[in-house]
């Protein structure tokens, strides 16, 4: 961890004018940086694009359906409607 903490005060600390590559241009993007924002703004797009499709698929519930003919579809009353004795 100390080492990292040297390197990185090492490199904050450096002059731009130095003759160690650090020139007017240091620091300046490319067009090749423009062209890699690019690419992965529209792979971006794309990516939320196939999202939406396949959320657009998914059912409303995942809770499992209730067969027909079964005693949880009849609705149900208020207590003591539906034959049960409630001991309250």
């Amino acid at each position: 961890m100390l080492v990292g903490a040297h390197l990185a005060t090492t490199v904050l600390g450096q002059s731009t004018t130095g003759g160690n590559g650090t020139g007017a241009e240091f620091g300046k993007s490319a067009p090749i940086g423009l062209v890699v924002i690019l690419l992965l703004l529209v792979a971006l797009v794309l990516l939320i694009r196939s999202m939406n499709r396949h959320v657009r698929k998914m059912p409303e519930s995942f809770d499992e359906p209730v067969p027909r003919g079964s005693a949880t579809s009849r609705p149900l009353g208020r207590a003591g409607e539906d034959g049960t004795r409630s001991d309250g």
